[in-house]
């Protein structure tokens, strides 16, 4: 065979074998970007689901917080309420105590 076609054939061997390792390499580098990915997807995902519970929970927090404070004014016109029977109930008891 002639040397420049066999020198030829050397560097196309060449080159194809660097262009196996370079495939192979972005192969790899593409199924780790892959697997990055899918794992930021999850992470993702975690952190929507905490962020739906933490909005709920922010939600109920706060109706909570509006119920206990209807309850605390209630409460306190209870005990006002109840202070004036107790006034009522002594000057009623000093008016028919003899």
């Amino acid at each position: 065979m002639d040397p420049m076609v066999q020198s030829r054939i050397a560097q196309i061997d060449q080159q194809l074998a660097g262009l196996c390792e370079t495939l192979e390499k972005n192969r790899a580098e593409l199924a780790l970007q892959h697997q990055e990915k899918e794992e930021m997807l999850q992470e993702q995902w975690r952190g929507r689901k905490k962020l739906t519970a933490l909005e709920r929970v922010s939600k109920e927090y706060d109706e909570m917080l509006d119920e206990n404070r209807k309850y605390a004014a209630e409460r306190k016109q209870l005990r006002a309420r109840l202070a004036k029977l107790l006034t009522l109930t002594k000057s009623l008891r000093n008016a028919y105590r003899p």
